[in-house]
């Protein structure tokens, strides 16, 4: 199979990119998670749904109730948060650990480092990964600008 590769992505098509989606096994646990511990916003828009974002709603991710069907997802397929200093991180990990019991947590990665960064990860009772860093958006600035010598 020959993979064809377009010199130029075919921008004119798309106007963005707005939402992903998650499965939770119950609204109201999945909304408490993410705004006591993400501190992300949400909206329950309808029975089985309801979506959650940070400070731009431009992008957000839709949560659709599924029950006893949700998935598992693994650690790789996380979404990533960042926080402004180590500090911070290391706050958010002892809350986390303080508060498994109340926010249904599977799982709390030990603290370490990753590119340089203080960094964890949660499990949501949903199955779901999140990261926690002190990457800030130098950063992913640097990271997207670094992109072209890459192609």
């Amino acid at each position: 199979m020959t993979e064809q590769v377009l010199d130029k992505p075919r921008s004119e098509q798309f106007l963005g990119m707005s939402h992903g989606t998650l499965e939770c096994r119950t609204i109201a646990a999945a909304r408490t998670f993410r705004t006591e511990f993400l501190g992300l916003g949400t909206i329950k828009h309808s029975d089985v749904s309801f979506v959650t974002w940070a400070d731009d709603t431009s992008f957000y991710l839709a949560c659709v109730e599924t029950g006893d069907q949700t998935g598992e997802q693994g650690l790789e397929n996380r979404w990533e948060l960042s926080v402004r200093s180590d500090e911070e991180v290391v706050a958010a990990y002892q809350q986390a650990e303080q508060n498994r019991d109340r926010w249904q947590i599977r799982a709390v990665t030990p603290l370490s480092e990753q590119d340089g960064f203080k960094w964890f990860a949660v499990q949501d009772a949903d199955a779901n990964w999140w990261g926690i860093s002190s990457r800030g958006p130098e950063w992913f600035d640097q990271a997207f600008a670094s992109v072209g010598a890459a192609q």
